[in-house]
């Protein structure tokens, strides 16, 4: 925030104030000195207000995104909260909100709800308010220690005192909209979801954030407006902007769970008829439009591996229905299709991206490779074995994610390991990374160079993606790779003493895999104080 001298009483007020040198009564959204005098309001700059605030608030949409859907703007009517009425801990909040978190959270990807709709309900509702101040507080005090388990102060009015106080102040006024039907108060109500499932993903209490995306999805799907997106290739006139936002926001959200918990697919598949209404051809104009692109392609994925269980549960030993391969067939070449239309928009994405942005790129070329192993794999669900198959897509994808690693090393300056950092939770986020194409390599290929290689990447940032803890899936995938491997590399030189960033070896990847009795064993795995149980399984 600027300063200037002796001008530190006007430094809270309007911008009209503060240029006329004159004391504010910090009015919102219009301050009353300039209102009574027929002057022009400038605001509260970071913290919103003004006069061209209080006679539009509305909101449109920046980015419709390859679908097209919405466009309708959105009236918020104001409640006269004033922001700079809260205390300086409040604003301080806030402006980390505005500036880091809700830039952080949705990770590589543009994305109105954090960046827009938030910000503008934060203003006019209570229950947005205090939730956004408890995310942003925890976001920004946060850490983590090295058990891994998050840092809260004990003291009266440390951090874990804040962070609860908000969220009883969130539930208490968000409780008058989950008595009303209306549009208005189902927006507040989703809003709500969405910002306590990000505050319980960063503070670990995972199934708390899960029932707080099911009950979101629930309330969607009861509302209409899961119906409504996806009734046709054309918006519907009753869809707004925020509608699509806040779909937008849930279903990233699930979707990231689906593919840690494939149990939780379910609810990925209700999001698989929100469509773009445009083919995968010509180019894609932003990274937001592939992934979005892509993500209906994981989805058909989910789909058919769901029915190749069903089939094998209830015709065991029978061959599937050929239309089951048809759809398998259709999913690949859609998956070539995006593929080619990815690489034929490098030259509209890359010159577009900012430092910031640096490696995304690879990062949604990698869960490309990633989707395309899973789709030619997913009819034989229990069949381990087959993804040895498929070493060269592995070794592909490590050699990706490798660089991704060293530009994501350079660009944020994180130590190799994380002794240093002690990792504070603002370099965590909600939405997907780099965790989980590690992770798939580490669990699924059996090539013993490559697997380590990908779990030393993971051990080398300990930051979260949403319920993706990079120290927790490493710890397990330790323990996978040293329960299916056992003694089988005992007495061979296996040359486990390489560069982080290096590429495996011929006679690396030529080295024998172990028998395929070990290798295909199904894990399930869980958490017994936030570390991983012995009994587990990861992907089935």
């Amino acid at each position: 925030m600027p300063t200037t001298g002796t001008r530190s009483k006007a430094k809270s007020g309007c911008g009209t104030c503060k240029i006329r040198k004159v004391k504010c009564d910090e009015g919102f959204p219009v301050c009353h000195r300039c209102s009574s005098t027929g002057r022009i309001c400038d605001g509260y700059g970071v913290w919103g207000g003004g006069s061209s605030f209080a006679n539009r608030q509305t909101l449109s949409e920046p980015d419709a995104g390859p679908a097209g859907r919405g466009g309708k703007q959105v009236v918020i009517r104001p409640k006269q909260i004033s922001l700079l009425a809260g205390s300086a801990a409040e604003k301080q909040a806030f402006d980390w909100f505005k500036c880091r978190t809700s830039a952080k959270m949705p990770g590589s990807f543009v994305a109105g709800f954090w960046t827009t709709f938030v910000l503008q309900a934060s203003v006019s509702e209570p229950a947005v308010w205090h939730a956004v101040l408890a995310l942003s507080a925890f976001h920004r005090e946060g850490r983590l220690r090295s058990d891994d388990k998050s840092t809260m102060t004990a003291a009266p009015g440390g951090l874990e005192r804040r962070v609860l106080t908000h969220l009883v102040q969130s539930i208490r006024h968000l409780q008058k909209h989950l008595t009303r039907n209306d549009g208005e108060s189902l927006k507040v109500a989703l809003t709500s979801c969405i910002l306590f499932a990000s505050l319980d993903l960063l503070r670990g209490h995972f199934p708390t954030a899960q029932n707080h995306l099911r009950n979101g999805i629930h309330l969607l799907i009861e509302s209409g407006t899961m119906a409504k997106i996806s009734s046709s290739d054309h918006p519907h006139p009753q869809v707004d902007s925020v509608d699509v936002w806040l779909v937008e926001a849930l279903g990233r959200l699930q979707f990231q769970i689906a593919l840690l918990k494939p149990s939780e697919r379910s609810y990925s598949l209700l999001f698989r008829d929100l469509r773009s209404p445009q083919a995968v051809k010509g180019i894609f104009a932003s990274y937001k439009q592939a992934w979005e692109s892509l993500v209906d392609l994981f989805n058909d994925v989910f789909y058919l591996d769901q029915q190749a269980r069903v089939q094998d549960a209830q015709y065991p030993g029978h061959p599937l229905p050929p239309e089951l391969f048809d759809h398998q067939k259709r999913i690949t070449t859609g998956l070539q299709s995006w593929s080619d239309v990815y690489r034929a928009s490098g030259d509209v994405l890359k010159p577009r991206s900012t430092l910031s942005e640096k490696g995304v790129y690879d990062v949604i070329y990698a869960y490309y490779s990633m989707a395309l192993i899973m789709a030619e794999v997913c009819l034989c669900p229990l069949d381990e074995a087959i993804y040895d198959l498929h070493a060269d897509s592995f070794h592909r994808l490590l050699a990706l994610m490798t660089g991704v690693r060293h530009v994501s090393s350079e660009l944020f300056r994180f130590a190799a390991r994380a002794e240093e950092s002690r990792n504070y939770l603002s370099r965590s986020m909600v939405d997907l990374g780099w965790i989980p194409p590690l992770y798939f390599i580490a669990l699924k290929c059996r090539i013993h160079r490559i697997r380590l290689q990908a779990i030393r990447l993971l051990e080398s940032s300990l930051h979260r993606e949403g319920i993706w803890d990079a120290k927790i899936v490493s710890q397990v995938l330790r323990k996978v790779m040293q329960m299916e491997e056992g003694s089988f590399y005992d007495g061979k030189d296996l040359c486990d003493e390489f560069g982080l960033y290096s590429s495996p070896s011929q006679q690396d990847i030529s080295l024998p895999l172990p028998p395929g009795d070990i290798g295909c064993v199904t894990w399930r795995w869980g958490l017994k104080d936030r570390q991983p149980t012995r009994s587990f399984l990861l992907w089935p």
